[in-house]
């Protein structure tokens, strides 16, 4: 879903019903600007396991979606 002018949380709201989604890449879009987007998008979906091509961690998840400076490496 990369590139596609996606600018409100509203606008991918339905990633909380999609139980199997481990991967998602929202790239190139307005709403990965927004503050709270890393922890919205694993709030909804905690089966995710890779946000816009990244590794999500435990640690991660424990610090509210906020990645380390190892995790962006």
């Amino acid at each position: 879903m990369s590139n596609n002018r996606i600018e409100k949380f509203e606008n991918i709201q339905s990633i909380k019903d999609a139980h199997q989604l481990s991967e998602l890449a929202l790239d190139g879009n307005p709403v990965t600007n927004k503050e709270g987007y890393f922890q919205f998008c694993i709030k909804n979906c905690p089966t995710l396991k890779n946000l816009d091509m990244m590794k999500i961690t435990q640690e991660m998840r424990e610090n509210n979606g906020i990645p380390s400076e190892m995790d962006k490496k």
